[in-house]
């Protein structure tokens, strides 16, 4: 995995358990067992777990072992993940850029037969 940019949203605060959010590292992230307010600002929140997953979800990380920083003494990752509504609705999202422009097909062929 890569690291992710710090994105923050003054409409999207730490009310509610469940939500995944960005670590400092931008590689890691926590996930909100109760209301973090003290988070507010300073990280990125980027999903949340909702409905029985979210029980699910905090049980098993309940029982993972921690060291004294309270980091886990195991990797935790996110490997599947389905987005089943947008939980942000009041939250523009940005548009979306290409980084690369698709090329022509009728000029790939022009420039290899020599006409381009």
């Amino acid at each position: 995995g890569g690291y992710l940019k710090k994105e923050l949203n003054s409409r999207l605060d730490f009310r509610v358990r469940g939500l995944v959010a960005m670590a400092d590292r931008g590689s890691q992230f926590f996930i909100t067992c109760e209301p973090a307010e003290h988070y507010n600002g300073q990280t990125t929140i980027f999903g949340i777990v909702r409905g029985e997953t979210l029980f699910n979800v905090l049980d098993g990380l309940a029982r993972i072992q921690v060291d004294n920083a309270s980091r886990p003494l195991v990797d935790v990752k996110i490997i599947r993940a389905e987005v089943v509504e947008n939980p942000f609705r009041d939250v523009e999202p940005r548009p979306v850029h290409l980084r690369f422009k698709p090329e022509r097909k009728d000029k790939d062929r022009r420039q290899q037969a020599g006409e381009g």
